[in-house]
């Protein structure tokens, strides 16, 4: 069954779009797009060693329609991860779910939607850098309102107020751990199912490099 990713990368690049594509409308269908093959791209060869025209190409479109979409590659993974966190809000949650449960959830939702394509941990720092390059000091593209940064901050922060997250971290730094663990440990745990992976992390977060029991 095809994560929402590949889904992503098969929308009509021109033409021949049905009902629930054209409810997207053209821009967005080929935002998407763009997303999709970069992704693909980044995890097959690397964030640093893919070029724009490379996306573009994949996907079917100009150069000139890439930068019409992104200024950069780093705007780009900005909006990718605000896409992704729209369709975690979109997934439905259990009655009396507590945030330690929904953070779990929200793992599995990573390792279900983005598969094997991940920005790659070799690449952590050259896209750390083309934010800084891109935007400076302001991060809010990458982890402001909207994003998936945003998202499980919120989560942990609820977790401490429940009690079940240590509070001697911000829920801040703690999102920034969380979603850096996730890109390096990603390879480790492709061959495990969505939920294997997450409880794996879960317990590397929580008790250290150990199997979960």
């Amino acid at each position: 069954m095809a994560n929402e990713i590949e889904k992503w990368r098969e929308l009509p690049a021109r033409g021949g779009a049905d009902a629930t594509d054209m409810a997207l409308g053209k821009q967005r269908r080929t935002r998407r797009r763009l997303l999709g093959f970069a992704l693909e791209l980044f995890a097959r060869q690397g964030y640093q060693n893919t070029t724009a025209a490379e996306i573009a190409a994949a996907a079917g479109v100009s150069r000139a329609t890439f930068f019409l979409h992104f200024p950069t590659k780093a705007a780009l993974v900005g909006e990718l991860s605000r896409e992704l966190a729209e369709l975690w809000e979109a997934e439905p949650a259990p009655q009396g779910e507590r945030a330690v449960e929904a953070i779990r959830r929200f793992l599995v939702f990573l390792f279900r939607e983005a598969g094997d394509e991940t920005v790659g941990s070799a690449s952590v720092g050259a896209l750390a850098l083309d934010f800084f390059a891109t935007y400076g000091t302001d991060m809010s593209a990458g982890i402001g309102a909207g994003t998936l940064h945003d998202r499980i901050t919120a989560l942990i922060t609820r977790a401490q107020a429940e009690g079940d997250w240590s509070t001697t971290w911000s829920a801040t730094t703690l999102g920034h751990i969380l979603l850096i663990s996730y890109n390096l440990v990603r390879p480790d745990l492709k061959d495990r199912t969505p939920e294997g992976a997450a409880d794996a992390l879960v317990a590397l977060l929580t008790f250290g490099a150990q199997e979960p029991v």
